[in-house]
C-alpha cells in the first residue's frame, strides 16, 4: 500500500510542478478506452486465463496498445493541418493515451513482481 501512496503522490507532484493540478487536463475517457479495448482483445485472443499469465500479457502489450491510437491520432491531425484550432486538443488526446499506458505498464510491472514462485 505504501508503494501505491508514493506513486500517487509522485504523480500529483509532477502535475503540480508542470502547470498545476488541473485534473481535467489528464482525463479523457476515449483515450483510456482505446488502449483498454486493444489490450482486452489481445488477452482474449491469447487464450490465457490464469491471473499471472494475463498480467504478463497485459504488461507486454499495454505500451503498443497505447501507441496504436496515438499514431492513428497523429495521422488524423496531419490530415487536418489546415484547421489549426483543433491541433492542440487532438495532440493532447494522443499524448494522454501514451501517458495512461505508461502508468498502466508501471502498475502491471509491480503486480508481475508479486508472482508466487510456483507459477
Amino acid at each position: 500500500i505504501w508503494g501505491a501512496i508514493v506513486f500517487i503522490l509522485s504523480m500529483l507532484c509532477i502535475m503540480l510542478v508542470n502547470g498545476g493540478i488541473q485534473f481535467g487536463w489528464y482525463i479523457d475517457i476515449l483515450a483510456l478506452l482505446m488502449p483498454l479495448l486493444l489490450c482486452l482483445g489481445v488477452v482474449l485472443l491469447s487464450g490465457k486465463r490464469e491471473k499471472y499469465q494475463v498480467i504478463h500479457i497485459l504488461r507486454k502489450t499495454v505500451i503498443p496498445a497505447g501507441l496504436i491510437p496515438c499514431m492513428i491520432g497523429f495521422i488524423c491531425i496531419m490530415a487536418q493541418l489546415n484547421d489549426i484550432s483543433v491541433i492542440g486538443a487532438n495532440l493532447a488526446v494522443c499524448v494522454l493515451t501514451v501517458l495512461y499506458t505508461l502508468v498502466a505498464y508501471m502498475i502491471l510491472y509491480a503486480l508481475e513482481q508479486h508472482k508466487p514462485s510456483n507459477h
